[in-house]
């Protein structure tokens, strides 16, 4: 075939290669797909029933014979609407070859025929599926020669099998009940003698059964050209389940108007304008009102003003939404006729008219005062019960803080210790020290982020992070309580990890929980440590030779307070915690054990990589004596430390006990940084920090790191009041530093230094 023949044909053609993606498509296929020309597959371009044919049924077709014919599909349209046609294909090892019609004008006139055709037979049918329905039979019968013709529902009704039973005028007589036959013959002779038209209800004896039913005939007679009357022709309807019906419904309207009298819920019926038609006399017991002095009145004079309309509102959207199944339930005060206020639930429900629309309401208002008190009562609780939480963090935050400040002093004296004495003993005595601090400071951050957690107020801070050199951290931490119980403890990381964004101080807690217990616990072999990076989720894995744990005791696991071994010391709230944070991370925590073969504790969490090397300083480069620095501290040994760790780093250190005297050193000479301890008497870290912003011309520039216990929330207070960074206590040696360093970089060529050295 040419292009141009190709490009021309009358019908959708489409070229695709071995895969299916379209190669070629004419102008017709284009057109009554929307297809563009870009790459897509032939079965992208149906619907997702036809994508399924295609897949199921001709692609199967065409790879084992090699063509397919008059495949009946959908393609999507390019307006989004759905084209049917007939698909006839062709395999060969080039690729697939489609010839697309469009259904309807090759099928449209075969369909019309039988439409037609259909609705033909139909027809007939419809009337004696309509007289099956609604118990409707029609008859004629000739006068003259007697004959009489039933249709099959005038059989069915009077019982009566058309092969045995011809009815004939006169003899079907014996049909109806003895006593109803001379009322029936003097009617339809009436008629023939008369205007022509009868009707009447009688009693017949169905022939099959004997039982008796209830029917009404109306019927006419017919008349020559002379007058005569020749025939007659009428319906017969069985009455019998609608007599029924309407004798149940009227039982069933006394029983409710009974239900109703003697009910201590108000039922009330009225029209969609609220005035009253009926209300039932509980309303009497309930509001003080007879139904007399009420029926005929609008619903607006029971409810209240103030609520009246909300009221009104749901009530028209409930008839409005033409959902009347859905019964709303709506709650309003109403006034008692001595004045007190009542609180009512009304629950209104559609009374449908002939035409199927809604034409009135009835209602059932039951009193809920009692429920309303109960819930205020409840709220009551709720607000004292949220108080006391309030004031149970707000004393966890400050005991945290009072808890963190002399850690402080005893992490940081205890390291600056170990790191100056040389003697074997007194290094010793100040690794236990520092090492008992660590487990006091796991233990507070456990209580507080347990408090935290409860209340869902804990924060992750992201901020990027060396996993490997936070990994080894841990195990230096561990590492002296291993090396007494003479455990191994190993570190297996990848090289090339990347740094992350991560929160540190809760992946620290993490990893010092599940390490700490694997070390505790384990009183033979050792403890390996395991960190990877797997794409974008980071995996630890902590295992040990210790004990192992039962498939009890693992239920127990991750639990508020609960210990598997009741023989070693804890507050049982270390796995539960880590379990919080994994899962706040997004990540998944499990362990694998069994009683002798040790544990395996493991998690992995979703990780975002930052840019650069992880083997570079997360804080930059700063030379030593290139800063004066401020540090206000209203605790005495927490001053001394920071200001030993400054000097230790060659800067020079101005000291001041509180907020107020910081202010006046401010405004005396320049610094190039100020350590500012949050929490201070006289003047806290916060107010002096605006101080020194607003009115300190020599240090409104001049970095503010803020020291104090807490996490996100602390750091954004600190940052709003004007600081530049937050340092958590207790403080770390190496992160106090590297802050201090990273600040000073940023702000070297701003300020002049006043003194150095």
């Amino acid at each position: 075939m040419t292009e141009a023949a190709f490009e021309l044909a009358p019908c959708g053609l489409v070229v695709c290669d071995g895969n299916g993606s379209i190669v070629a498509a004419n102008r017709f296929f284009r057109e009554m797909s929307g297809y563009d020309g870009g790459t897509k597959t032939f079965g992208r371009c149906l619907t997702r029933p036809s994508q399924f044919i295609l897949s199921a049924k001709l692609l199967p077709q065409l790879n084992q014979s090699g063509e397919a014919s008059e495949i009946a599909l959908t393609l999507n349209g390019p307006d989004g609407d759905s084209i049917p046609v007939l698909v006839n294909a062709r395999h060969d090892g080039d690729g697939f070859h489609y010839a697309i019609f469009p259904a309807r004008e090759r099928r449209e006139y075969e369909s019309e025929y039988l439409n037609a055709k259909k609705k033909l037979t139909q027809y007939s049918d419809y009337l004696r599926m309509a007289e099956r329905l609604a118990h409707l039979g029609h008859w004629h019968g000739n006068l003259v020669t007697r004959e009489t013709y039933w249709s099959p529902e005038t059989y069915a009704i009077f019982g009566c099998d058309p092969e045995t039973f011809t009815p004939r005028i006169g003899e079907t007589m014996v049909l109806y009940h003895p006593d109803d036959r001379k009322d029936i013959l003097a009617t339809v002779d009436a008629a023939v003698a008369g205007n022509g038209e009868f009707s009447f209800r009688a009693r017949c004896i169905r022939r099959d059964t004997g039982e008796i039913r209830h029917i009404e005939t109306n019927g006419v007679c017919e008349r020559d050209e002379s007058g005569q009357a020749i025939g007659l022709f009428g319906v017969v309807q069985d009455l019998t389940d609608l007599l029924r019906a309407q004798d149940a419904t009227e039982a069933s309207e006394a029983r409710y108007r009974l239900l109703a009298d003697s009910s201590n819920d108000i039922i009330s019926v009225f029209d969609l304008d609220g005035t009253i038609d009926y209300v039932s006399p509980a309303i009497e017991k309930l509001l003080g009102f007879t139904p007399a002095e009420v029926i005929g009145k609008n619903v607006r004079d029971i409810v209240h003003p103030d609520d009246f309309r909300l009221t009104q509102a749901a009530f028209a959207g409930y008839v409005r939404s033409g959902d009347w199944s859905a019964v709303p339930r709506v709650q309003y005060r109403a006034r008692h006729k001595n004045g007190h206020i009542v609180w009512l639930e009304a629950s209104p429900r559609a009374m449908l008219g002939p035409d199927g629309k809604i034409a009135k309401l009835q209602d059932v208002v039951r009193d809920i005062t009692e429920r309303k008190a109960v819930e205020a009562a409840l709220e009551d609780a709720m607000v004292e019960a949220n108080a006391a939480a309030d004031a149970k963090s707000q004393f966890l935050a400050t005991m945290s803080h009072e808890l963190r400040t002399p850690l402080t002093s005893i992490i940081g004296f205890s390291a600056l210790l170990r790191d100056v004495v040389q003697d074997e003993e007194p290094r010793r005595f100040s690794q236990r020290i520092w090492t008992a601090s660590q487990g006091l400071l796991a233990l507070i951050n456990d209580i507080l982020d347990h408090s935290k957690l409860e209340a869902g107020q804990l924060e992750l801070d992201i901020a990027p992070c060396s996993a490997n050199e936070l990994m080894l951290e841990v195990a230096e931490t561990l590492e002296v309580q291993a090396q007494a119980k003479g455990l191994f403890l190993t570190v297996d990381t990848d090289d090339d990890m990347p740094l992350m964004l991560l929160d540190e101080v809760r992946m620290r807690q993490i990893l010092m929980n599940l390490a700490g217990n694997a070390v505790k616990f384990t009183q033979d072999g050792g403890v390996t440590i395991a960190l990877h990076w797997r794409g974008d989720r980071l995996q630890v894995t902590i295992t040990d030779t210790g004990p192992g744990i039962s498939p009890e005791g693992q239920k127990r696991l991750f639990k508020r307070f609960s210990q598997v071994d009741h023989t070693t010391n804890g507050t049982g709230l270390g796995l539960m915690i880590s379990k919080q944070l994994v899962e706040l991370m997004g990540g998944r925590i499990s362990v694998e054990s069994s009683p002798g073969n040790g544990s395996m504790f493991w998690f992995d969490i979703p990780v975002q990589v930052c840019e650069g090397d992880a083997d570079e300083e997360v804080g930059p480069e700063v030379a030593a004596e290139t800063g004066f620095i401020l540090v206000a501290d209203d605790h005495a040994a927490n001053r001394e430390l920071i200001a030993t760790l400054m000097r230790s780093q060659g800067y020079s250190v101005d000291t001041v006990p509180d907020g107020g005297e910081a202010l006046q050193a401010c405004l005396e000479r320049r610094y190039d940084l100020i350590l500012m301890d949050v929490n201070m008497p006289v003047m806290d870290g916060l107010v002096a920090t605006q101080g020194i912003r607003a009115s300190c011309e020599l240090n409104a520039r001049t970095p503010i790191v803020g020291v104090s216990a807490g996490g996100e929330s602390r750091r954004r207070i600190c940052l709003g009041a004007g600081m530049n960074a937050m340092v958590e206590k207790p403080i770390r040696p190496a992160v106090l530093t590297a802050t201090v360093a990273e600040w000073l970089a940023q702000s070297q060529g701003d300020f002049p230094h006043v003194r150095t050295g």
